[in-house]
């Protein structure tokens, strides 16, 4: 575990939450119907690189919970004055830069950024093909390497591969 984020005195469960693939949260396989109960829990949201665990955690109890792919969704972008950020569907904010770079993951070639505390976050359709229009209209698609990335200030981001 990750001693950085665990209460020590507080007992290790496993609540009944899950995340789908599409950021829709659920208890006891119901959805959470209402985006401040969400909002909250993910305010105490928390992943272990270690155990590769989604935990929620609070001063008096922590417990694992279920993640299909990862939680927040990007949902929007805004790209001013060199400031990249990105808006998440629970209203969290990710600014893209030389320290957190959007990176596409390998096994699905979908692109992915670091929101906070270990948590990442996937661009949704839209917002994707806002920046594959972006990207091609700026660099093309590299052919060789299979990547279509899109600069912003100097810093390169992956933005969609096709690898055979």
């Amino acid at each position: 575990m990750d001693s950085n984020f665990f209460r020590k005195n507080a007992p290790e469960e496993q609540f009944d939450i899950r995340i789908d693939r599409n950021g829709q949260w659920y208890h006891r396989e119901s959805p959470i119907g209402r985006d401040k109960i969400a909002k909250l829990f993910s305010t105490v949201l928390h992943y272990d690189t270690k155990s590769n665990d989604y935990w929620l955690i609070t001063p008096v109890e922590q417990g694992r919970i279920n993640v299909e792919d990862v939680p927040y969704i990007i949902t929007d972008f805004e790209i001013h004055n060199g400031t990249f950020t990105l808006s998440t569907n629970l209203g969290h904010i990710a600014t893209a830069n030389a320290d957190n770079i959007i990176l596409c993951r390998p096994d699905n070639g979908l692109p992915y950024i670091h929101v906070h505390n270990n948590v990442m976050a996937r661009l949704n359709r839209s917002a994707r093909e806002k920046l594959i229009n972006m990207a091609l209209e700026q660099n093309g698609y590299d052919e060789l390497s299979g990547e279509l990335t899109l600069t912003i200030d100097g810093i390169k981001h992956g933005i969609a591969v096709n690898k055979p």
